[in-house]
């Protein structure tokens, strides 16, 4: 049962740790969505406030910080990527965003300072479109494909489990019945001594024919075995008792016939 359990305790192991690496995969998709999607949303706003002539500390505290961040879990990304599909996403994707950041950061932040005429605009916002691509339906695909590989993961787990489950059952059950076997075996171990006792004793306190010749015999090491010679010694000691005043009656008939 020990080296089932360890088997099975390995097995869920295993099963867990893949499940949470699809659950972290999962976790670097979703992540990297969302910054993208607030850069490009900053970058709009940015257009549509082109009049101030100057892009706001917060704005460019944020488009600073998203465009880090994407930098530094793209490696992460592309890592959580396992099968062609979702590997050809990831590169797209850290390619995508390696042009996104210069048009932004760069061209943008330059036409709007230099208070540059609407078609320009125009101009950079098709610039944002083409850089960003098609990263909304390449990271939705890519999601996808990954909540698929979390859902067998989750499959796995609980099937994995189940089948734990049910061994533990029936190790519990053959080591339920192989103790219930050595209890009875211990109970008629116990109950045949005991039985033969009952018997040979009754037999000494009732009298009439009680055979002193019987003894007990038992075969284990314990306090039975000291009772049983004790009681044994006893018959004996009668028995002793009883033939030597059959000699002596005899004797005496003997003696008086004579």
């Amino acid at each position: 049962m020990g080296i089932m359990s360890i088997l099975n305790t390995n097995a869920l192991k295993r099963v867990a740790d893949a499940q949470l690496a699809r659950n972290a995969q999962l976790m670097v998709a979703m992540d990297f969505e969302k910054h993208v999607t607030e850069s490009v949303l900053t970058a709009m706003d940015i257009i549509i406030d082109k009049g101030d002539r100057k892009v706001s500390a917060e704005r460019d505290s944020a488009l600073k910080a998203n465009f880090k961040h994407l930098t530094d879990i793209s490696p992460a990304l592309l890592n959580a990527a396992d099968t062609p599909e979702e590997k050809q996403a990831a590169l797209y994707l850290t390619d995508a965003i390696t042009k996104l950041e210069p048009v932004i950061m760069n061209d943008l932040y330059k036409l709007v300072e230099s208070g540059a005429a609407d078609e320009m605009f125009d101009a950079i916002d098709d610039g944002i479109d083409n850089a960003a691509g098609d990263v909304g339906p390449q990271i939705s695909a890519m999601i996808a494909s990954i909540q698929e590989e979390v859902e067998e993961a989750n499959e796995i787990m609980r099937s994995t489990q189940k089948r734990s489950n049910e061994t533990n059952i029936v190790m519990l059950a053959i080591v339920a019945l192989v103790a219930i076997g050595s209890l009875i075996l211990a109970i008629r171990s116990i109950i045949g001594p005991v039985n033969k006792m009952t018997k040979i004793t009754s037999d000494l306190a009732e009298g009439g024919d009680g055979d002193l010749t019987k003894r007990i015999n038992s075969d284990s090491n314990d306090e039975m075995t000291v009772l049983g010679d004790n009681i044994n010694k006893f018959i004996d000691n009668v028995h002793g008792v009883v033939v030597n005043v059959a000699e002596q009656s005899q004797s005496l008939t003997s003696a008086s016939l004579s």
